[in-house]
C-alpha cells in the first residue's frame, strides 16, 4: 500500500501474473493447515489492474478471496488462510505485517521521526529470525514493531501508513478487488496505472475509503527486508485526506451543575463526541488524540478549573482547534477567540469548529499572527512539513511571497498584528502556544492585561524561559502549574492577587 516498491517482481515470479499457492511442503505448516488456494495477483509489474480483472473473471466467484501480493515479497498461504478463516465474513481486505528474513539490512536513516511510535531499521534486524524459518500462529518475533499496529477503521490506517508501516500486500475479496481495479482504471492516469507504487497505494485508499477493512499484526508475507515508503505514496495519502478529511472521535462533556461542579446529564439527542481533523501532517498531536484522549489534555484540565463562569478565551496558535475543541465542549465559556496564521492549518480547523457546530468560536481573525507590532512575516514549514513545528521568520527586505495555502508549500507571507489592535473587549484567559514567539505576542497584549489581568497559559521555549521570568515580575503574575516537555514548558499563570 504505502511502502516504496522496488521494481523487482516478487520472487519466484519473473512476470506479472497469478502463480498458484505454494503447496503443504513449500508453505510454513506450524498450525496443521492444508495450504491456502488463494489466487496470487503480483502487484509488481505494469499490467496489474487487468491481472486484478482476469483472474477474478476466471474465478467466476465474487465472494472468493484472492491475494494481491506486493514485490519483493512472498504469501506464507498456511498462515494467511488461518488468519482469514474467522474475518471473511466481516471484512473485504485484510492487511497484515511482514516477516522479515536475516539478511534484512538496517539504515537508521530511513527512519521517520514518529516519537515512541518507532524503531530504526537496524534496531528492527536485531531480532529477525531466518527466512526458511517455521512461522507459528503467535509467533511476531520476525514482525518488526513498525509493521505490528493493527486497526479496523479508515483513521488508524492512514496514521498507520504514514507514521508507522502498512505493505502493498493483503487479501482481498474478489469481488471488491474487481470494483476497485475497475475504479482505478477510470480514475488513473495511464503512466499511474502502469505504476505498482502508484496503484497499490490506491487501492489502499479506495478500499479503506469504501470497504470493510482490517490490518492485523500477523504477517500474511515474508520479505528480505523491510520495503521502504516512497515519497509519491505519501504525497498520495496526505492528498487524499486533504480530499476527504478522516475524523477523530473524543468523549464530549457539557459543563453543568452535577456533584462538585462536575458535567451534568447530557440530554438525549445533544452531541456526544468532538471530531478532530486527522490529517496526518500533525504527528505529535494527532497519535495522543487517537489514543481517545485530547493533546495536553492535564493542560487543558487545569485551564479549565481556573476558569471563571462564561470566560472570554482567546487561543493564540491554535493549530487544528484541539484547545479550542476541548475547551468549548467541556466549559461554559462565553467566546473562544481563535488566531492561526497558517493557511493550511486555519482551513482546518475552520471545517472542525463548523463539524462540530461550536458557535461560540470566533474564527474572523483565522489567517492572521498575533505579535508585538503590525509587520508582514513569511511562514516557513519545517523540513517533514509537521504543522505543529512550522515557524515565522521575518521576510527579507524588498521581498513579496506569493501566498499559497496548501500544506507542501515551504513559504507563505503573513499578516502580523497585536492583539491589542484585535480585540475590543474584555479577555478572562489567553493560551499562547506560536513556536518560539510568545514575548512577541505578550508585548502586544499589554493593554489587554493591563485592563482585564487574565489568566495565561504560555509555551514558553527553554532559551526565553530567563525573559519569561523577567516579565512574570514585572507583570506581577504568579506561576499556578507547569508543565515541561523537551526544549520548552507550558506555564500556567495567574495575576497576583484578585484579577479585576
Amino acid at each position: 500500500m504505502v511502502t516504496s516498491f522496488a521494481s523487482a517482481a516478487r520472487e519466484g515470479t519473473g512476470m506479472l501474473g497469478v502463480t498458484p499457492s505454494p503447496s503443504s511442503s513449500q508453505s510454513e505448516d506450524a498450525t496443521g493447515m492444508a495450504a491456502n488456494p488463494l489466487p496470487v495477483i503480483a502487484l509488481a509489474g505494469p499490467d496489474a489492474l487487468d491481472a486484478i480483472a482476469a483472474t477474478v473473471e476466471a474465478m467466476g466467484d465474487d465472494n472468493a478471496w484472492v491475494a494481491l501480493i506486493g514485490p519483493r515479497e512472498t504469501l506464507l498461504g498456511t498462515r494467511a488462510a488461518a488468519m482469514l478463516a474467522p474475518l471473511q465474513a466481516r471484512f473485504d481486505a485484510v492487511w497484515g505485517g511482514v516477516a522479515l528474513g536475516e539478511d534484512c539490512g538496517g539504515d537508521d536513516s530511513a527512519g521517520e521521526d514518529r516519537g515512541d511510535e518507532t524503531q530504526s531499521r537496524s534496531e528492527a534486524s536485531e531480532r529477525l529470525e531466518p527466512r526458511n524459518r517455521t512461522y507459528a500462529l503467535g509467533d511476531l518475533s520476525a514482525v518488526p514493531n513498525v509493521a505490528r499496529y493493527g486497526c479496523d477503521d479508515r483513521v488508524n490506517a492512514m496514521h498507520a501508513a504514514l507514521h508507522w508501516w502498512v505493505g502493498a500486500s493483503c487479501l482481498m475479496r474478489a469481488g471488491v478487488a474487481r470494483a476497485l481495479a475497475a475504479q482505478l482504471r477510470s480514475t488513473l492516469g495511464a503512466a499511474e496505472a502502469r505504476d505498482p507504487e502508484t496503484v497499490a497505494t490506491a487501492l489502499f485508499l479506495a478500499a479503506w475509503r469504501d470497504h470493510r477493512c482490517l490490518k492485523i499484526a500477523e504477517p500474511l508475507t515474508s520479505a528480505v527486508d523491510l520495503p521502504e515508503r516512497a515519497p509519491a505514496c505519501r504525497t498520495m495519502i496526505l492528498d487524499a485526506l486533504e480530499r476527504a478529511p478522516a475524523w477523530i472521535a473524543l468523549p464530549a462533556q457539557r459543563p453543568g451543575n452535577g456533584p462538585s461542579g462536575g458535567p451534568e446529564s447530557r440530554p438525549s439527542g445533544e452531541q456526544a463526541t468532538v471530531d478532530l481533523a486527522y490529517t496526518g501532517r500533525n504527528p505529535t498531536i494527532e497519535r495522543v488524540q487517537l489514543r481517545g484522549v485530547f493533546y495536553e489534555q492535564r493542560e487543558l484540565e487545569a485551564v479549565a478549573a481556573a476558569l471563571r463562569p462564561r470566560a472570554h478565551i482567546v487561543d493564540v496558535g491554535a493549530n487544528t482547534g484541539n484547545h479550542a475543541c476541548y475547551l468549548a465542549s467541556h466549559t461554559d465559556c462565553r467566546r473562544i477567540t481563535v488566531f492561526e496564521a497558517a493557511p493550511f492549518t486555519a482551513g482546518v480547523l475552520r471545517e472542525t469548529i463548523a463539524r462540530n457546530g461550536f458557535d461560540r468560536v470566533d474564527i474572523r481573525h483565522l489567517g492572521i499572527a498575533c505579535g508585538a507590532s503590525h509587520a508582514t512575516m513569511r511562514f516557513k514549514r519545517s523540513r517533514k512539513g509537521h504543522l505543529g513545528s512550522a515557524r515565522l521568520e521575518p521576510l527579507p527586505t524588498g521581498t513579496t511571497l506569493e501566498g499559497s495555502s496548501r500544506a507542501g508549500d515551504l513559504v507563505e507571507e503573513i499578516p502580523i498584528a497585536p492583539l491589542d489592535a484585535l480585540i475590543d473587549e474584555r479577555v478572562d484567559f489567553i493560551k499562547i502556544d506560536v513556536e518560539d514567539m510568545e514575548l512577541d505576542v505578550l508585548a502586544g497584549a499589554e493593554r489587554l492585561i493591563a485592563s482585564h489581568r487574565p489568566g495565561l497559559l504560555v509555551e514558553v521555549a527553554s532559551a526565553n524561559t530567563g525573559a519569561f521570568a523577567a516579565w512574570l515580575a514585572r507583570w506581577q503574575y504568579t506561576v499556578e502549574r507547569v508543565f515541561p516537555d523537551q526544549g520548552y514548558a507550558n506555564y500556567l499563570v495567574a495575576p497576583q492577587g484578585d484579577r479585576s
